[in-house]
């Protein structure tokens, strides 16, 4: 964002809006939400992995200098991590409800850390891509590998029988 020309006082304050975002979606957009599980993890991954292959498209402020180019960023992350919230919702309680009794609390922990594992392993993926094709090309491959995750769901009941 700094390469795009913003001050670090607009990314804080993005990051603070997006951290807003993503408690709305936790706490008044999750509760309507009326869809199927699997669906609603297979199009927040959907919308993720385009939303990632748009950062890509920052690149055009780099070479065209705006006073508005902090609405992009702002509008990718705020969508980003609502989408976030809408998919790890039905993955967090999924997991808790396929837990045996006794056990929920290790294997939220367990999710946890797999969850952290994977941005790790992501952003390594991430940076090497990024590094190697450019930024433009990195997060357009990036946000392919992304949505290449949603034909692996169909090998998955995700949904909670109660």
């Amino acid at each position: 964002m700094t390469a795009i020309g913003l001050s670090s006082s607009m990314i804080i304050g993005i990051n603070v809006a997006e951290s807003i975002a993503t408690v709305f979606a936790f706490n008044r957009l999750l509760t309507r939400v009326k869809m199927s599980q699997k669906k609603l993890i297979t199009t927040m991954i959907g919308a993720r992995g385009l939303l990632i292959m748009l950062w890509a498209g920052l690149t055009f402020f780099i070479v065209n200098p705006s006073s508005f180019v902090f609405i992009l960023p702002l509008i990718l992350e705020i969508a980003f991590l609502m989408c976030y919230a809408l998919m790890w919702y039905p993955i967090m309680c999924f997991a808790i409800a396929q837990s045996p009794p006794g056990h929920k609390g290790t294997t939220q922990g367990e999710l946890l850390s797999m969850i952290s594992l994977a941005n790790v392993v992501g952003a390594l993926i991430g940076g090497i891509l990024i590094g190697t094709f450019g930024f433009e090309l990195g997060f357009i491959i990036s946000g392919i590998i992304a949505v290449l995750a949603i034909p692996l769901l169909r090998y998955v009941d995700i949904e909670i029988n109660e």
